[in-house]
């Protein structure tokens, strides 16, 4: 069945897509969303880890990476899909893409991309995107609160997807 669409695939540096969660989920956090992450995440970090206290207090970026390196294989989690690596959600290696491109570069790919996929001459460009938080921009502060090992822990799960797509590790 997969061998009659056209079949493509945006890839995002693993630590963008980890910040960018974190903000959206956690930092932004309106009250106004399905489902109440921080406290959801404070459960999470209590089941795992023991923590005690305020959520304020332990539900951190840190911890967060922590929460996501700890989660088992087949554990599913809320909103996992948004941190879950490219390999195990969309099995690029067994499954043959038409065009994999770069979230980063998706702008730049937009005229290209509508011509291929037929799209009508008055669409060139794709909607102006709401959601995008400049995780990139600020994943810099982040990745220093880190440990080593942590860090070496967080690469090593989403070593495939660095590999694969030629991300940087910070």
């Amino acid at each position: 069945m997969l061998s009659t669409y056209r079949k493509l695939l945006y890839v995002r540096n693993p630590l963008d897509r980890v910040v960018s969660t974190y903000r959206d989920k956690v930092e932004r956090y309106s009250g106004r969303e399905r489902v109440n992450f921080p406290q959801y995440l404070a459960g999470k970090l209590r089941e795992k880890f023991g923590y005690s206290g305020s959520p304020e207090d332990f539900v951190t970026f840190k911890n967060f990476v922590r929460l996501i390196l700890a989660q088992g294989e087949h554990e599913n989690m809320i909103m996992d899909p948004h941190w879950r690596s490219i390999h195990e959600t969309c099995n690029p290696c067994a499954i043959a893409y038409d065009f994999i491109g770069e979230f980063e570069h998706l702008p730049e790919d937009a005229p290209y991309l509508l011509r291929w996929l037929g799209m009508d001459r008055s669409q060139r460009h794709l909607p102006e995107d709401d959601f995008r938080n400049g995780a990139a921009r600020v994943t810099q502060r982040y990745f220093p609160g880190l440990d080593p090992s942590l860090k070496i822990s967080f690469f090593t799960k989403y070593f495939l997807d660095y590999v694969s797509f030629d991300y940087d590790f910070l």
